[in-house]
């Protein structure tokens, strides 16, 4: 009878035995240096026609002793094709002699000039290292009316690289593509002229590079599109006007997940055009495309980069947690400095379904650098005691008392009941609230608004309030902006020139509404963060079968010397979403600007999706509205390269 002990001597070496052969089974199965030398080879023309791959990777890592074996491949020369194309045979030498040329083979020029098929030529070219550039250089220059499109855009972009951009007159004749990728916000501008064209010339201004979804403009004589593409399926998401008589002038500017384009005397603008109603977002990195039929030319384009305001960041003050007075929202309303310390007075909301909550409540967040944020655990003011729902608070002043003073709009919802005024000794409270409330009401509901000390010697505060006009002088009923003035917070007289601030535009980005909300005085002009809103209804519906609700609001910029003639910033929105990802807090929509001017910096605080978020300027980049500092890349003239 055999013994556990033995029976357990027994299977351990069988299990030794089983490893032994496992590992010799596999030790035979590990290629040769040699064997792993010739399957590379046979994997040569494997892969996308015009470029390396895997094998010449393989090869080259190899090195020295992958030589002899790619000479072999030399032997004997492929036959020529009729209709131009290369075989197998063809990509095997091509790529063979450029691994021979990456590992400093010195009688590659002489393989070179072994080559007489022009086609093979061509790819040999595109494909070599600069270094080889007397021996390529001739044969890119007189391959430039070669009949495919896309290998004369090649030919044109290693020319460029080669520090002849010349070859960029391919896109004179024939359909081409100019392709480039451009991190963050951009300015496109493009001038095309030529014969009245049959097909449509395309610029594609939004998408990855490899992404399924794209979106561009379908231009025409006739009618430009706005089109968005996923996958073979295309969906025009709107129509204007043809650009007409040639030359054509296309303008367009991403900002976040906006974007506004010009096409001579047509305008527009969406937002989110990959579809961000179906969380599909704009990306950082966005492919740009030209595609032109033939008979256009290309006389102008040019990329520039726009760096301003586009931090991607976390917020600095979040929602609280569930069942805090500040679980869903907490919205920036109003920053003072009192003894060096900063107090920002926000507004505060818990989950309803009034307007994305309820129960709207006043908290106090404090901190010593305007980046690090600490929430007083309970309100500093609430509804309780109050014939109110919601308390939206938009102002706060020290008085020359040293009093803190505090503004806010109160709702019965959904009635607006006008602006409240509340005062204390310290800005932690408590606060005391004027017994004659409201200290002002406009004729229509008004809600978003911001409050400044100026000292003026006819009035010692301004106020500046986003009040709803159903009948503006310009344009559809919509928000407008109102100037009232102060001595005392108590008795407001309204400027007689009312409303003194209204939309930039007549049919694009902020037609309908616009909202004060930040005003700051550098110098002798005042600047003007302000809400702008548009309406624009997806002609499609959502996974669930509902429509978007098709409002669209962003942040813009406006300045004046008198707060009444303004001018507005050329590049709106200033500060948009970023529109890069679901999990990005302010991707989607951002809204309540509040600036504080601090040694030289700007402090943009904003709402991103109902929190708090920061980004910074410098004065001097904020009040120089030439540019915002960006790379102008030439597409014409110069060599092709990413934007950082």
């Amino acid at each position: 009878m055999i013994t556990v002990k033995w029976r357990e001597m027994i299977s351990l070496l069988i299990l030794c035995f089983w490893v032994i052969g496992s590992y010799s089974h596999i030790q035979a199965q590990v290629p040769t240096q040699e064997e792993e030398i010739t399957q590379w080879i046979a994997r040569l023309s494997e892969g996308e026609l015009g470029d390396n791959n895997a094998a010449t990777e393989a090869l080259i890592k190899i090195g020295q002793l992958a030589i002899p074996y790619l000479l072999d491949v030399f032997e004997s020369d492929p036959p020529d094709t009729q209709d131009r194309t290369l075989s197998d045979v063809h990509w095997t030498r091509l790529r063979a002699a450029y691994c021979l040329s990456m590992m400093n083979y010195p009688d590659v020029v002489t393989l070179l000039s072994q080559i007489d098929n022009p086609d093979v030529q061509l790819r040999v070219a595109l494909v070599f290292p600069l270094k080889y550039r007397d021996k390529i250089l001739p044969i890119l220059q007189k391959s430039l009316d070669h009949p495919d499109a896309q290998t004369r855009l090649k030919i044109a972009e290693k020319l460029a690289d080669l520090g002849q951009p010349d070859g960029f007159e391919i896109l004179l004749d024939g359909e081409a593509t100019v392709s480039q990728i451009v991190t963050g916000n951009y300015e496109l501008n493009l001038m095309l002229t030529g014969d009245m064209p049959s097909q449509e010339a395309s610029v594609f201004f939004t998408g990855n590079k490899g992404s399924s979804h794209q979106a561009y403009l379908a231009i025409s004589d006739q009618v430009v599109k706005l089109v968005r593409k996923t996958g073979n399926n295309a969906v025009v998401w709107k129509r204007h006007k043809g650009a007409g008589t040639f030359p054509w002038k296309i303008r367009i500017l991403k900002k976040g997940n906006f974007f506004r384009y010009w096409v001579n005397d047509t305008t527009g603008w969406i937002r989110g055009p990959l579809g961000e109603w179906e969380n599909v977002y704009e990306p950082v990195q966005n492919m740009v495309n030209i595609k032109i039929p033939e008979g256009i030319t290309i006389q102008l384009f040019t990329i520039t980069t726009l760096p301003w305001l586009q931090q991607v960041t976390s917020p600095v003050i979040a929602c609280g947690p569930k069942e805090s007075f500040y679980e869903k929202q907490i919205i920036p309303g109003a920053i003072i400095e009192y003894n060096g310390k900063y107090y920002m007075y926000c507004m505060a909301g818990m989950e309803g379904n009034e307007e994305g909550s309820s129960r709207r409540t006043i908290a106090v967040a404090t901190s010593d650098n305007l980046k690090n944020w600490e929430v007083h655990p309970k309100p500093l003011m609430t509804y309780e005691n109050l014939p109110y729902d919601n308390l939206y608070v938009s102002g706060a002043v020290v008085t020359p008392e040293k009093q803190v003073a505090i503004m806010f709009s109160a709702q019965q919802f959904p009635e607006w009941k006008g602006f409240m005024l509340a005062t204390s000794s310290h800005p932690m409270g408590p606060f005391t609230l004027h017994r004659d409330n409201p200290v002002y009401k406009h004729f229509s509901h008004a809600h978003e608004f911001d409050l400044l000390r100026v000292d003026h010697a006819e009035y010692r505060y301004v106020l500046f309030y986003a009040g709803f006009t159903p009948n503006p002088q310009s344009g559809p009923p919509g928000d407008r902006g109102y100037l009232l003035y102060s001595n005392d917070l108590i008795n407001w007289r309204s400027d007689q020139r009312n409303p003194v601030f209204g939309p930039e535009t007549a049919d694009n980005w902020d037609a309908i509404h616009v909202r004060p909300r930040s005003l700051n005085k550098i110098g002798d002009t005042w600047y003007l963060w302000y809400e702008g809103a548009n309406q624009w209804v997806p002609p499609i519906k959502t996974a669930d079968g509902r429509s978007h609700h098709g409002w669209w609001d962003t942040v813009g910029l406006a300045r004046s010397v008198n707060l009444i003639d303004w001018e507005y910033y050329p590049r709106n929105p200033a500060l948009p979403g970023l529109g890069i990802g679901i999990d990005q807090f302010d991707s989607r929509w951002v809204g309540w600007p509040r600036m504080f001017v601090k040694d030289g910096m700007g402090y943009i605080f904003y709402t991103g999706d109902a929190q708090v978020g920061l980004r910074s300027i410098r004065i001097e980049q904020l009040t120089d509205w030439q540019s915002e500092g960006g790379k102008v890349l030439d597409m014409l003239n110069q060599t092709r390269t990413t934007n950082e």
